[in-house]
């Protein structure tokens, strides 16, 4: 049983009574953890849900088996599987266009993945692994969408999963490649959760008065997860699940923060979602299902304009490269890891081939 205090609230609590018949959802990190709490729980509502995940196969078991977990007789949503991963531009916009082909609008996005405690790995555009999955792959998946969404008719919510707890200390804009830093692995997740949040907040800024709206919504300390899988820490993580919220638990506010009635001042098109006076307003930093204003780097506007700033020239530098690959990108037939490369376009000067082929599984 997870701490009393954190609340027991789960997200099948926030969906009840709720129907989602006819809308769709995409959740990146989908495979696992909360992400895959959120489909389920989606479906359930009767919404189709897009599981962006970085490996198709394993994506696939995740939704067999969930698709199986469903009671019999009663009418669930789709759930379609779609591989994503964050750590490739190419990836990004081969699904950002298969999602634009599609007979469908997307109502919902969830940014989930994320991954924790590398080494010093790269994604192939030569970003830092854990702002380039958590950060600046969902910046870039974001804004090959954005014209489509704003172009479609209904409202779009688009949710961050961030962590409050990290977002205690000022970014630093200057190095988030940590090119000319040693490496903490530590301070590389917090910037990237913090880059996430104010990418939020200067999104919702950038968006105001259309059809989106968008929010940071913190799931609070978890377990269940796996997004320590490469820390030290993982394995104490583990044994201290029983004090922390349970998957359910933990999606319960980003499930609340895709269907809470809004702010009249968001200007919804639904009227079912126009919450008036008491409705949570686009922007704002959800925890524990309720609006949270003590962050205060959330609140810096300044911040949250820079990091989208750094993010866009990073986009632009690399974004031409999207599909350059090393030759030994390519597996072996029959191979059973992933291999990070380090392209020729990578800022980083790699001191031997085995800095440039680290096996990795993430999110």
């Amino acid at each position: 049983m997870p701490l009393i205090g954190y609340g027991g609230k789960t997200g099948s609590e926030m969906l009840k009574g709720k129907d989602l018949s006819g809308q769709t959802a995409v959740v990146t990190g989908a495979k696992s953890g909360i992400g895959l709490e959120i489909t389920r729980v989606l479906a359930l509502a009767g919404c189709r849900v897009v599981m962006a995940v970085r490996k198709q196969a394993s994506g696939e078991f995740a939704a067999k088996n969930l698709r199986e977990s469903f009671p019999h007789g009663i009418q669930v949503g789709e759930v379609v599987v779609r591989q994503c991963n964050l750590a490739s531009f190419g990836e990004i916009r081969a699904f950002a266009a298969w999602l634009k082909d599609q007979p469908y609008e997307v109502d919902y996005m969830v940014l989930n993945a994320a991954i924790k405690g590398t080494p010093k790995w790269y994604t192939r555009e030569g970003h830092e692994l854990q702002m380039g999955v958590n950060f600046i792959g969902h910046f870039h998946l974001v804004q090959r969408m954005l014209p489509q969404l704003q172009a479609q008719q209904d409202d779009v919510r688009i949710v961050a999963v961030v962590c409050k707890d990290q977002m205690d200390t000022t970014l630093r804009m200057t190095d988030i490649n940590f090119s000319k830093v040693n490496y903490d692995g530590a301070k590389a997740y917090k910037g990237s959760k913090i880059a996430l949040a104010l990418f939020a907040k200067e999104l919702a800024v950038r968006t105001e008065g259309t059809n989106i709206s968008v929010f940071a919504a913190d799931p609070g300390p978890t377990g269940g997860t796996m997004i320590d899988k490469y820390s030290p820490m993982f394995f104490g993580r583990a044994f201290s699940a029983s004090f922390l919220k349970s998957v359910a638990q933990g999606a319960a506010t980003p499930i609340f923060a895709l269907v809470a009635p809004l702010a009249s001042e968001t200007g919804s098109k639904r009227r079912s979602l126009r919450g008036g006076s008491g409705g949570i307003k686009s922007g704002s930093l959800l925890v524990d299902c309720k609006v949270n204003t003590s962050v205060k780097i959330y609140h810096s506007t300044y911040q949250a304009k820079r990091i989208w700033e750094e993010a866009e020239q990073l986009v632009d530098r690399f974004a031409a490269h999207a599909s350059t690959l090393h030759p030994l990108d390519v597996l072996p037939s029959g191979s059973s890891c992933t291999y990070l490369v380090i392209t020729a376009v990578s800022p980083v000067s790699p001191k031997s081939w085995l800095q440039q082929i680290l096996p990795m599984s993430i999110f």
